[in-house]
């Protein structure tokens, strides 16, 4: 029943339609995601990079003695 509505046209219009809005979504998803991953990567390296800084500006505001007190690898 559903293969001989394929023989007419309507029933191949809907079949192509069918597949087109599958295969619409499937490429909205794909993009989506892409955008997702960079726009994650975006934070997480901008979030790391101000970590880093943060961090490295309070071991250079540090006194010269307390680095002194330390071993390497300590501060």
């Amino acid at each position: 029943m559903v293969f001989d509505k394929l023989g007419t046209n309507a029933g191949l219009n809907q079949l192509l339609l069918a597949v087109g809005s599958i295969m619409a979504a499937a490429v909205a998803k794909e993009a989506l995601n892409g955008f997702s991953n960079w726009l994650s990567w975006k934070v997480r390296l901008a979030v790391n990079y101000k970590l880093l800084d943060t961090t490295t500006a309070r071991l250079h505001s540090l006194p010269l003695s307390y680095h002194r007190g330390e071993t390497v690898g300590d501060s």
